[in-house]
Parts: structure tokens; C-alpha cells; sequence
């Protein structure tokens, strides 16, 4: 009996391995998702880029385009200081596409719902105070070659 039990305690233990190897190594891209982009408002740059200055997604996943009618998405400039976004932020997981080169100044701040957020490869800068006070974080990307 005790051999059985401890082959079934092996068995769930190479399972949640298993399980767990297999989640951790999921590529999250926001490419693949469909997305609704009317929930974000934007700016055009004099090149023709857009910077995305307001949001309003209710869902727990938030997944930033790298395009917008028809336009690419350089930077993000949300910003949830101000008392209208704090109280709003439910945010728990954060996506953003490659392609996007600049997280400004408070764009994320004060969101203590954020958990995880994925930083895409071209991603270069992240402004002051960008994530100050998402003081949930426990899972964030760092690329190579941000400032």
C-alpha cells in the first residue's frame, strides 16, 4: 500500500512538473490575440507614430497593439495618476507588442492590481515612475538593451 501510495505521490509530482515547465515556457504574444482597439485613444507623431495616451479596458488582461488604424504604436503614455485612473487600474496582467519603443513617465503608476507584465523585445525606455507603486508585480521580462 505504501509503495502505491508513493508511485501516485511520483506521479503528481512529475505532472505539476510537467504542467508547470509547460506554463512558464508559453510564449506570450500579443500578436496572436485579437484585439479591440477602439477602448484606446491616441496621439500622432509628426513621423506618422502614435503614442497611446488613454485606455479604457475593463478586463483583467490588458494587451497593448503595436499598430492602431493602420498606424505603429511608438510609445505609451496612459497615466494612472490622476484620480479619475487610480481607483479604475484592475489590471492584472500586462502585455505589450513588439514594436512599442517607450513606456512614459507614470504610465502604470499606483496600479496594484498589476501581477505580470511582458515587455516586448524593442522595448528601449521606461520612463519615471512608469510601474511606481504596482507593488503586486511578481512576474516581469526585462529585454536587452533598455534604458
Amino acid at each position: 500500500m505504501c509503495k502505491r501510495i508513493s508511485r501516485v505521490k511520483w506521479f503528481a509530482v512529475v505532472c505539476f512538473t510537467i504542467v508547470l515547465v509547460y506554463w512558464n515556457g508559453m510564449d506570450i504574444r500579443a500578436e496572436e490575440a485579437e484585439l479591440d482597439v477602439s477602448v484606446f485613444e491616441y496621439e500622432e507623431n509628426v513621423d506618422g507614430t502614435i503614442n497611446i495616451i488613454d485606455c479604457d479596458e475593463q478586463e483583467e488582461t490588458l494587451v497593448i497593439p503595436s499598430e492602431i488604424d493602420g498606424k505603429r504604436v511608438k510609445a505609451i503614455k496612459l497615466n494612472y495618476i490622476n484620480d479619475r485612473r487610480e481607483s479604475e487600474c484592475q489590471i492584472k496582467r500586462l502585455v505589450i507588442s513588439e514594436g512599442i519603443n517607450d513606456i512614459m513617465r507614470n504610465a502604470f503608476y499606483n496600479c496594484k492590481s498589476l501581477e505580470q507584465v511582458f515587455f516586448p523585445s524593442t522595448l528601449k525606455m521606461i520612463g519615471d515612475y512608469a510601474f511606481s507603486d504596482c507593488v503586486n508585480i511578481k512576474f516581469v521580462n526585462l529585454p536587452e538593451g533598455l534604458i
